[in-house]
């Protein structure tokens, strides 16, 4: 006789035998000794979970000879038959071999025959999803009121593909993956009763790498156990399936949260020398970062089921190292690569790149740390504005007192008509003008230490007046003046002098923007005004004028920010 595969030749032959699905194959006892089983089911769930080896003991329950049993025989005819899959009234059908409806319309017209010693006709359909919609469609009157004498058992691994008309005629059970204690114990028996000896780290290897399926368990072990004609060892099925050592992916790890750019290329190239599928290595450095996370996150031993207690004591010990956050930003980064790696035709080059850019990319902040910084630089700025008034204050005094005592003789660069002080001095000084003595200097006329009429009104309130109306026209050239102060050169020409970057100084030079100043400042003055404006070395904590004060919700750049996104200011704090 042909050699059996272990899949095969340890097939569940009742429900009983049925790998970790009690709650469907329990319902299915249930209902077949209550006799309510419906005329059409439906077996959803991964691959290799018993989908469609539940199928066939519900048919053989279903055609036992003395009737529906919920333990059938496994001796009578009609199971021996279906155990062997030479059934005279049980028909296995490849949905995807079978799906057109020329097909079904045979199924239609072969099922009023009567079966040929069974109480029932059956019909299983494997991977019914891939069934045409023309083929649904025939099959939907007859699936709602088939013969009685008819069952039709259904098996998908993709239910989502199957029409809503159908699903709606089915009754359906969803199986899920096996557990990994499960597995190991049914591996252990089979084991057992084939006389091969083999440890618990080698059958918690197989176990991981089926996925929790049943079937690819026992193809890994019937790999393995073909494979090696002696003592089965941890080393030697690791190297059978092509899987990459743990010591491998924890120094990948420790390289990557070390920034050991030289280490993890070595190790990527030393993977792929060593035959492993290097997009087999990509997903178990995924999941890698993933269980190095949840332990982060304080899952323990019993939550990773897919490891030895002493890889989640490794585990631990590398998380310590290293936050959460950047674990997560890490896995996220390594899940968003998976699809353009998967596809590559470099699949190596691929993964390197990846790596490489885990390796640059800089850690994100929490928020909490990122309010902090912001908190910081708050304190930091109202700091400085507060030094600034009391240094404007500080330096209106000395300025007063020095203009007192000595004013700038004539012909000085500093001096302008209307101001006997530099441009340093603050603008409500010239009130006090007047009581300054004649200068001693006879070529100096006393004419030009007079101020003008327009200079004995407060530039700073007139420039506060100005700033308010433009603020509401135009917030963003408002910003940009903000940092500037204004000087009555005679009565019809102003001089506005900014402080800040060239590139301030030659957004307000720009004509539109000199046309709305002078004909705010014409509003104001109630006369034409010609003005310049220059700009000034320094800074705007520094250099504001006096009696205004910094205004932080006024910056040229958020006042840019707020006239792109149309938003407005809530509170300035």
């Amino acid at each position: 006789m042909a050699y059996l595969v272990l899949a095969r030749k340890y097939r569940p032959q009742t429900f009983t035998d049925v790998v970790e699905q009690q709650a469907i194959t329990q319902t299915l006892s249930n209902a077949i000794d209550a006799n309510r089983v419906a005329h059409a089911v439906l077996f959803t769930g991964p691959r290799g979970t018993g989908k469609t080896t539940i199928a066939r003991i519900l048919a053989k329950a279903m055609n036992y000879e003395q009737g529906p049993t919920s333990h059938p025989c496994n001796e009578c005819r009609s199971c021996t038959e279906i155990a062997n899959s030479n059934a005279a009234d049980v028909f296995e059908i490849d949905g995807a071999s079978n799906n057109s409806v020329e097909q079904v319309r045979e199924l239609r017209s072969n099922i009023k025959f009567m079966p040929a010693h069974s109480p029932y006709k059956i019909y299983i359909i494997d991977e019914v999803h891939m069934l045409s919609p023309a083929a649904f469609n025939a099959l939907l009157k007859t699936l709602e009121e088939p013969p009685a004498h008819v069952l039709f058992l259904f098996a998908t691994t993709e239910p989502y593909k199957i029409p809503t008309t159908i699903l709606s005629r089915c009754q359906r059970y969803d199986l899920s993956y096996v557990s990994q204690a499960a597995l190991m114990n049914h591996l252990r028996d089979l084991c057992e009763k084939e006389g091969c000896p083999i440890d618990n780290e080698s059958l918690e290897m197989i176990c991981r790498e089926s996925g929790g399926s049943v079937r690819d368990a026992m193809s890994l072990l019937d790999q393995v156990m073909s494979s090696i004609d002696k003592e089965i060892s941890y080393e030697k099925v690791r190297r059978i399936l092509g899987i990459m050592n743990l010591d491998s992916l924890f120094s990948l790890a420790a390289a990557l949260l070390g920034k050991d750019i030289k280490m993890v290329l070595t190790i990527v190239d030393q993977t792929f020398q060593s035959g492993l599928d290097i997009k087999k290595f990509y997903a178990s450095v995924m999941d890698h970062f993933r269980n190095l996370l949840m332990v982060k996150l304080g899952l323990d031993a019993a939550s990773l089921p897919s490891l030895a207690a002493f890889d989640v004591e490794r585990l631990q010990k590398q998380a310590e190292t290293v936050s959460d956050v950047y674990l997560n930003q890490i896995l996220s980064f390594l899940v968003d690569e998976e699809e353009r790696i998967k596809f590559s035709s470099q699949p190596k080059i691929a993964v390197e790149v990846a790596l490489l850019k885990i390796l640059h990319q800089s850690l994100a902040l929490p928020m909490d740390t990122l309010i902090e910084k912001i908190d910081t630089l708050k304190d930091s700025f109202l700091g400085l504005e507060n030094g600034s008034r009391s240094g404007e204050t500080s330096s209106a005094a000395s300025d007063s007192a020095r203009i007192a005592k000595s004013p700038a003789p004539a012909g000085s660069d500093d001096a302008l008509p209307g101001e006997s002080a530099s441009p340093e001095t603050p603008l409500s000084a010239p009130a006090a003008a007047e009581d300054l003595p004649a200068p001693d200097n006879p070529e100096s006329p006393a004419e030009e230490a007079k101020p003008s009429a327009s200079s004995r009104q407060d530039p700073a309130e007139i420039w506060e007046q100005i700033l308010t109306i433009i603020d509401k026209e135009q917030p963003f050239l408002g910003a940009n003046l903000t940092n500037s102060t204004l000087t009555f050169r005679d009565e019809n020409f102003l001089e506005i002098e900014v402080y800040g970057s060239k590139k301030n100084a030659d957004l307000l030079n720009q004509k539109q923007h000199k046309d709305t100043l002078k004909k705010v400042c014409a509003e104001i003055l109630k006369r034409d005004i010609d003005i310049m404006l220059t700009r000034k070395s320094g800074t705007a904590a520094t250099k504001a004028a006096p009696g205004t004060t910094a205004r932080p919700d006024k910056h040229p750049l958020i006042a840019e920010a707020l006239e792109i996104f149309g938003g407005d200011i809530v509170n300035t704090y």
